[in-house]
């Protein structure tokens, strides 16, 4: 399932621009969401601001999600933008009931106060089902 949007935190803009983001040895994870969350690029800042609508334990899912490893900045003069490319992939898989999500969300866990980079949006609820495998790989975000 490939990813419809791709919205950024604020506060992520201002620490890159602070230079308290270092993209080469920080040290990235993706969360993914309950079907009820909605991002807000100005108060979704935090790990801790959004864990509460970060998916439970269980069924598959391991609340604190999984790490993407560090980033690597990539310029791209043909489409005029800078991006990130996380390259270390990992899979969520459902066991007994499985899980239903529609975003994920990425964010620096080596940062101070945990900075979210941002939100993934899929564009709809899917469901990762008994022994199924959500693979997150190849993941590249535009930030500029």
């Amino acid at each position: 399932m490939s990813v419809a949007t791709t919205q950024l935190s604020n506060h992520f803009k201002k620490q890159v621009m602070d230079g308290l983001i270092d993209f080469g040895s920080d040290d990235f994870k993706i969360i993914l969401m309950k079907t009820t969350f909605t991002f807000n690029q100005d108060t979704n800042e935090t790990y801790t601001a959004i864990s509460g609508s970060e998916l439970s334990t269980g069924s598959g899912y391991t609340k604190g999600g999984i790490s993407i490893g560090s980033g690597e900045l990539v310029e791209d003069n043909v489409n005029n933008r800078c991006s990130i490319v996380f390259g270390r992939s990992g899979e969520f898989t459902g066991t007994s009931q499985g899980f239903t999500t529609r975003r994920a969300v990425i964010f620096d866990d080596t940062s101070a106060d945990k900075t979210v980079v941002g939100c993934l949006d899929y564009g709809t609820n899917f469901s990762v089902g008994y022994a199924k495998t959500l693979s997150v790989r190849n993941i590249t975000v535009d930030l500029f």
